[in-house]
C-alpha cells in the first residue's frame, strides 16, 4: 500500500504477486486481519475512507466495505479476539464491525497511535503526552 494508490498482495510462500487493486488517492496505514481474510486500507481522500477488502480470493482484492471518519486516519488494527477494526484519528479512536462498517464504540480522547493487548482485551492510546489503557468493549460511558 503506498502514495500512488496501488494495493499489492504478495503471496510469501510462492513470491507470486497478485493483481493489484488501486485507489486515485494516496493510501496509508493498513492492516490485515487475524485470520488473514481481510485487509483494511486508509486512504487520504475527502472523505478520510478506510476500505475493507476480501483477500480470500485468488485475484484483485475486493473492497467489500468503505468506511468513512471525520479526521484523517494515523493508525488502524484488527483486535486479535473478535476480528472487529479498530481506526485511530486525531479525533477519536472507533471500533468498526469491518464487514458492515458498523461503528461498535468510540473513545473520544484523541490519540495518535495505540495498541491492542495480544487477547484482545486491552487497548492503549496515547496522544504523544498521555498513555490511556482501557477495556477494548467498554463503551464511552465507561471511559
Amino acid at each position: 500500500v503506498n502514495d500512488d494508490g496501488a494495493i499489492v498482495i504478495i503471496d510469501a510462500a510462492t513470491a507470486t504477486e497478485r493483481a493489484p487493486a488501486t485507489r486515485p488517492f494516496p493510501c496509508g496505514p493498513s492492516a490485515f486481519s487475524p485470520d488473514g481474510t481481510l485487509l483494511a486500507v486508509s486512504c487520504r481522500d475527502d472523505q478520510n475512507s478506510v476500505f475493507v477488502y476480501d483477500v480470500n480470493g485468488g485475484g484483485a482484492p475486493q473492497a467489500i466495505q468503505q468506511i468513512a471518519l471525520p479526521a484523517p486516519v494515523l493508525d488502524l488494527a484488527f483486535n486479535p479476539a473478535d476480528s472487529t477494526l479498530a481506526v485511530c484519528t486525531s479525533q477519536s479512536l472507533a471500533v468498526h464491525d469491518p464487514r458492515t462498517g458498523t461503528e461498535l464504540t468510540r473513545i473520544l480522547q484523541p490519540a495518535d497511535h495505540f495498541a491492542l493487548s495480544s487477547d484482545g482485551m486491552l487497548i492503549a492510546t496515547t496522544d504523544g503526552t498521555v498513555l490511556r489503557v482501557l477495556a477494548s468493549g467498554s463503551s464511552p460511558d465507561d471511559q
